[in-house]
C-alpha cells in the first residue's frame, strides 16, 4: 500500500547508534543538502510502519473510536490526538524492538552519535527523547497535565520514572508469569517470613517493582530494594487493615482514582502522623512516608506502561488519574509533613562532636590494632575472624580521617589501591613548585606505598 514500508525497507535506510541489532534512522540529506523524509511511525492498531499516519489512520482504522474522534474534531484537537496516537504506536513498537533485542527504534528527535540504549520515554506523551535532553522536553510537553506546571520534577524523576514506564510496557515482564529468578535468589530468599512477605511474593505489581529496581541498581542494593518492596507490601496491609472490603484488591487495583485517599490515610498511620502539642501536625517516621511517596510514583509507571502494553486504556487511564492526584495532593497530604517533622526533629537534635583526645585514642586503638592483626595474617593464621575484624579496623580509619562518606571506603577494593596512579609522576611541576611544604608531606604521603 502507498505510504507503508516495512521494517526491512526501514533498515535498509542510512543508520546510526547500532547496538546489539537494534538500530536509528540516521538523517539523509539529497544533492541540494535539503533532508530526505526517511523516517516512518508506527501505526497502534495494526502495527505497520507508515511514512503517512493520518492519511493511514482514516483510510484503514476508520471505525477505531480514537480515530473517529480524531475526524470529528477540530483543527487544534486533531494535531493532538493525531500526536496521541503516533506516540502510542510508536511506544508500542519501540517497547518491541528493544526486547527483542532487534529492529529500528523510532524517536522523537534523532540527535548525532547517540546510541539507541540512551533514549528514554517520556511519562506524559511517551516520545523517545535522549536521556539528557528528557528534562528540557517535560518542562514544556503539551501532553504534561497543567496541574503540574507549579511543580517541576528533577532530572533524575524525569530519568527513573521513564525507565519503570519502559520496564513495564515490557512483555517479558508480564505480571501473570512467575517469580523472576535474579530477584528471588538476591531478594526474595532473604526476607523473613511472615504477613509482609506473604502479600510481597502473591502481588504481581511489587514483584515486578522489585524487579526493575535490580535491573536498575544491580545485586549491591539488595537490601534497599527489600527494604522498598516491604514498605509498600506494608502499606497495602494498613489498607486493608482500615477498609476489610479493600482486602481482595491487588496493589495494581488498589493505585486508581478511587483508592487514593485509602492509600494517604495508610501511609500516615504507618508512618504515624499526628496533631503535637502546639497544634501542628507532624510524623514520628517521616522518612518512610518520603520513601513510600517515591515507590508509589514508580508502580504507577509500571502499571501504566502494563496498560498500554495490552492497549488497556482503563489501566492506563486508572495510573494516569492517580498519578495527577498525587502530584496535585501528595505535598500538602503527606511530604509537607514529613518535611517539617524532619526539620522539627533536627532542630532539637544535639550535634555531638568528638573531643581531640578521643580522636587520638581512636587513632592509636586502629594504628596498633592493624599492627596486630597484620602480624597474625604474616605468621599463617588465615581465619575469617582475622580478616574481617582487620577489614572493619582499616575501614574505621578512613572514614574518621579521610572525611569521606561511610559508603565510599566501604566499596574500596584492595585491587584499587594496588593499582591506583602515580600522582606526583603525573602531576604539573609549576602546580607542585608552588605547594606549600605541609601539602607536599601531604602529597608523599598520599601515594606512599
Amino acid at each position: 500500500m502507498r505510504g507503508s514500508a516495512k521494517d526491512d525497507t526501514t533498515n535498509s535506510c542510512s543508520t546510526v547508534g547500532t547496538v546489539d541489532n537494534i538500530t536509528i534512522v540516521a538523517i539523509v540529506h539529497n544533492a541540494k543538502g535539503e533532508p530526505v523524509r526517511n523516517k516512518f511511525q508506527a501505526c497502534y492498531f495494526c502495527g505497520e510502519s507508515q511514512s503517512h499516519l493520518a492519511r493511514h489512520l482514516e483510510r484503514r482504522h476508520k471505525t477505531e473510536v480514537q480515530v473517529a474522534q480524531l475526524i470529528a474534531g477540530d483543527k487544534g484537537a486533531r494535531a493532538m490526538r493525531i500526536t496521541h496516537l503516533r506516540n502510542l504506536g510508536n511506544f508500542k513498537h519501540n517497547t518491541k524492538v528493544m526486547e527483542e533485542k532487534s529492529g529500528v527504534l523510532i524517536v522523537a528527535k534523532r540527535s548525532k552519535g547517540r546510541k539507541p540504549h540512551e533514549y528514554i520515554p517520556c511519562t506524559h506523551c511517551l516520545a523517545m527523547y535522549v536521556e539528557c535532553e528528557l528534562w528540557r522536553h517535560v518542562k514544556s510537553c503539551p501532553f504534561r497535565p497543567r496541574i503540574a506546571d507549579n511543580v517541576l520534577p528533577s532530572h533524575r524523576d524525569v530519568v527513573g520514572e521513564g525507565k519503570m514506564l519502559l520496564f513495564g510496557a515490557e512483555r517479558n515482564n508480564d505480571p501473570v508469569m512467575d517469580i523472576d529468578p535474579d530477584l528471588k535468589a538476591a531478594v526474595i530468599d532473604h526476607l523473613r517470613s511472615g504477613t509482609v512477605l506473604d502479600v510481597v511474593i502473591k502481588d504481581a505489581l511489587i514483584l515486578r517493582f522489585g524487579s526493575a529496581m535490580l535491573r536498575k541498581s544491580g545485586p549491591t542494593k539488595t537490601k534497599l530494594i527489600a527494604q522498598r518492596m516491604r514498605q509498600i507490601a506494608r502499606v497495602k496491609i494498613e489498607v486493608s487493615n482500615k477498609n476489610p472490603s479493600l482486602a481482595s484488591l491487588s496493589l495494581i487495583e488498589l493505585l486508581a482514582p478511587e483508592y487514593f485517599d485509602d492509600v494517604i490515610n495508610a501511609v500516615k498511620s504507618i508512618c504515624q502522623s499526628r496533631i503535637s502539642g502546639d497544634g501542628q501536625r507532624v510524623m514520628s517516621k517521616p522518612s518512610l512516608a518520603l520513601q513510600i511517596g517515591q515507590s508509589i510514583v514508580k508502580c504507577c509507571n509500571l502499571k501504566k506502561g502494563l496498560g498500554i502494553r495490552r492497549s488497556d486504556t482503563v489501566l492506563t487511564k486508572a495510573a494516569e488519574q492517580f498519578l495527577v492526584l498525587h502530584k496535585a495532593e501528595w505535598t500538602d497530604e503527606v511530604s509537607s509533613t514529613a518535611l517539617a517533622s524532619m526539620k522539627i526533629k533536627k532542630n532539637y537534635t544535639v550535634a555531638e562532636l568528638p573531643s581531640t583526645s578521643d580522636l587520638v585514642k581512636l587513632k592509636e586503638y586502629c594504628k596498633k590494632r592493624i599492627s596486630e592483626l597484620t602480624e597474625k595474617l604474616n605468621s599463617g593464621c588465615d581465619k575469617y575472624d582475622v580478616w574481617r575484624e582487620l577489614a572493619e579496623v582499616v575501614m574505621a580509619r578512613l572514614v574518621a580521617f579521610n572525611k569521606r562518606r561511610g559508603s565510599e571506603p566501604a566499596k574500596l577494593l584492595l585491587s584499587d589501591v594496588v593499582n591506583r596512579p602515580s600522582w606526583i609522576a603525573g602531576a604539573n611541576p609549576e602546580v607542585f613548585s608552588t605547594l606549600q611544604p605541609v601539602e607536599k608531606k601531604l602529597m608523599e604521603r598520599s601515594v606512599k606505598d
